[in-house]
């Protein structure tokens, strides 16, 4: 029992030298075996995509929304 606790242990120190990327994707993907949430977050994201770079179509998109009330 103990040994478990220390694998888990040395997996999580190791993890917190990782970057971030790395890190995010790993704690994304660890939470999408477990829990039901996250699968669904995790399919809603596959469906809607992310970026990180800016884009003149999203903005564009936003205003209309904000124009019709749907977006604040």
């Amino acid at each position: 029992m103990i040994r478990i606790f220390l694998i888990i242990f040395i997996i999580l120190i190791s993890l917190s030298i990782l970057n971030p990327q790395t890190r995010d994707y790993l704690n994304e993907n660890i939470q999408k075996l477990f829990f039901k949430e996250a699968r669904l977050k995790v399919k809603e994201k596959e469906l809607i995509g992310s970026t990180d770079i800016y884009s003149p179509r999203v903005e564009e998109i936003q205003n209309i929304l904000k124009e019709t009330g749907f977006f604040k």
